[in-house]
């Protein structure tokens, strides 16, 4: 079940009278994004994705992520349930002499962007259900709603970002620049300790045959 970000709008408009409801709503939904990107604390095993001979990139749709959201990071990664491991693609080139056409058992990974996923070396074997990926996710740019329990604990936290943002536009009713600078910097500062909540569990991980 979801929550409408409309339903900020209690915690969002007193705090800046003649704020337009639609800038809002932009502003509510930018905050969600950035605090579900910083904190890590919305997290899902994605449903296993078919590995197929040859192909190294796979979408993080095939996974079927809730509506309305999109990873914003792997936190953990399985391959025929072996788990594998982020590389960025210059620590790749320390290991291969061309990692882009290696093939051979998948490895590692490399997550560019908020869209795919791709596996290293090249797969040379098809497994079924073979990609297994536990992921944060952050509400998409055009997402209408957040998850319910999500909102219902952090629904103040991602306002001060809000409002903190809508206060720091110069020259409007509702500009405080102090203010608004205070709100900002207490958003980033529940960011950082949700974060480290979220963190811990990574001991406690889903293990790949529960996925």
């Amino acid at each position: 079940m979801t929550t409408a970000l409309t339903s900020f709008y209690d915690d969002v408009l007193p705090h800046v009278p003649g704020c337009p409801q639609a800038l809002a709503l932009i502003e509510i939904r930018k905050a969600c994004i950035e605090f579900f990107r910083r904190t890590w604390i919305w997290q899902v095993n994605l449903t296993p994705i078919d590995v197929v001979v040859g192909q190294h990139t796979y979408a993080y749709s095939a996974g079927a992520p809730p509506v309305d959201t999109v990873v914003a990071d792997v936190i953990q990664a399985w391959h025929n349930d072996f788990e594998i491991f982020a590389r960025t693609p210059d620590e790749l080139a320390m290991v291969y002499n061309n990692w882009q056409t290696q093939k051979g058992n998948p490895l590692f990974y490399v997550a560019p962007d908020d869209r795919d996923i791709r596996i290293v070396p090249i797969p040379a074997l098809a497994f079924t259900a073979g990609l297994k990926l536990f992921v944060s996710l952050k509400p998409s740019n055009s997402a209408s709603g957040i998850d319910d329990i999500l909102f219902q604990e952090y629904h103040e936290r991602i306002a001060d970002g809000a409002i903190g943002k809508i206060m720091l536009i110069p020259k409007k009713p509702y500009t405080d620049l102090q203010t608004g600078a205070s709100r900002w910097k207490l958003f980033i500062n529940s960011c950082h300790h949700v974060r480290t909540r979220a963190m811990k569990t990574r001991s406690t991980l889903t293990t790949p045959s529960q996925v």
